[in-house]
């Protein structure tokens, strides 16, 4: 068996997975964990990446690319920030973070309740 070619956001997606694994049904971490085991199995960089976005993780461009360091997910420099420029991720929205949100008006957007 030929062995999966790995794609840029394939570590970012494996730990957006596994840190809301086991979300309550319904909410937002879910839809998160959900989204995620499927950008992996599809494995392809031009779909909608997933983005919780929480209270905590204000501001959202500068969190995300702390943790991509943190991490080690290898992304490239600005991926996140070019992402949400141009309306390519999915942001989350869970625990306060809907001004957050804000900042990116081309991405689309769930509001958890």
């Amino acid at each position: 068996m030929t062995p999966l070619a790995p794609f840029a956001a394939e570590r970012y997606l494996t730990d957006l997975r596994d840190s809301n694994a086991g979300a309550r049904e319904g909410s937002v971490r879910e839809m998160a964990y959900l989204w995620a085991c499927g950008a992996l199995d599809v494995r392809t960089d031009c779909l909608l990446i997933p983005v919780l976005v929480t209270a905590d993780e204000r501001p959202l461009l500068p969190s995300l690319e702390r943790r991509n360091i943190e991490r080690a997910w290898s992304l490239p420099p600005n991926y996140f920030r070019d992402r949400l420029e141009y309306g390519g991720c999915l942001l989350l929205i869970d625990d306060g973070g809907a001004e957050e949100a804000d900042r990116y008006p081309r991405c689309p957007r769930i509001i958890g309740n």
